[in-house]
């Protein structure tokens, strides 16, 4: 014979109950919104390598708790912070979610949204950023930390196909470093012939860091004369 058990609530105690179900969730993501925040500091501040598998390991944390995508992932793979105690056993995300999920922390506001260059043909993966200073921060204390202070330097850059793209995080990425020089901007070049005119001008490269697609500066290796440049050249990929 079964056995059945009725519940009565009144409107008044669904309020209380879902309230509180609610208050409990924000109150979490309020003290990981601000741990978030402190872990950033430490982070522009310098992480020193024996500092870098405990942040990563929280952040992963973090992430298992308030990033469902995420933690899907996670808990089909039966990965979760109780059996994750090493940097190398944090589970990746297959690069596919980011073209077809929304992949962000719950309840973290987006500032904005990158997108991948589309190159492959497929749909763009997207990036939510909760913060863009957060973003051009970082960028500009890596590129100093392993190669020279940005005000010492010029940046240039040959990127056909993404300077036209607003939402590109590479664009944005070489605009934050070329603010910060002593030029207070980034030189764009729009054709291989504007480059070989720049190899080819008699002003001292030693300072000069150019930023460039793959393909752009296979096709400039193709068309311009062999030279003795002396600045740094970054390849982006794409």
């Amino acid at each position: 014979m079964e056995h059945l058990c009725y519940c009565f609530f009144t409107l008044g105690d669904l309020y209380f109950i879902f309230g509180h179900i609610l208050f409990f969730e924000t109150s979490q993501m309020n003290i990981s919104v601000r741990r978030l925040e402190e872990i950033q500091s430490i982070i522009l501040d310098g992480v020193i390598p024996s500092g870098l598998e405990p942040l990563a390991l929280e952040l992963f944390s973090i992430h298992y708790d308030h990033n469902m995508v995420y933690r899907q992932y996670c808990d089909l793979i039966r990965k979760n912070p109780a059996n994750v105690r090493l940097l190398d056993e944090i589970p990746y995300l297959p690069i596919r979610f980011f073209r077809s999920h929304e992949i962000a922390l719950s309840g973290l506001e987006t500032e904005f949204i990158f997108k991948s260059s589309g190159t492959t043909g497929e749909d763009r993966s997207r990036h939510f950023v909760h913060s863009l200073h957060w973003y051009r921060s970082n960028a500009v204390r890596l590129f100093e930390q392993y190669f020279r202070p940005l005000s010492d330097l010029n940046i240039y850059a040959y990127l056909p196909s993404y300077t036209d793209r607003p939402d590109s995080s590479l664009i944005d990425m070489v605009n934050a470093l070329g603010k910060c020089t002593h030029k207070k901007g980034t030189v764009y070049f729009s054709h291989a012939s504007e480059i070989i005119d720049y190899l080819n001008s008699d002003s001292p490269h030693e300072n000069d860091v150019l930023f460039g697609v793959s393909f752009a500066l296979l096709d400039l290796a193709s068309k311009a004369a062999s030279q003795n440049w002396d600045g740094i050249l970054i390849e982006t990929g794409g």
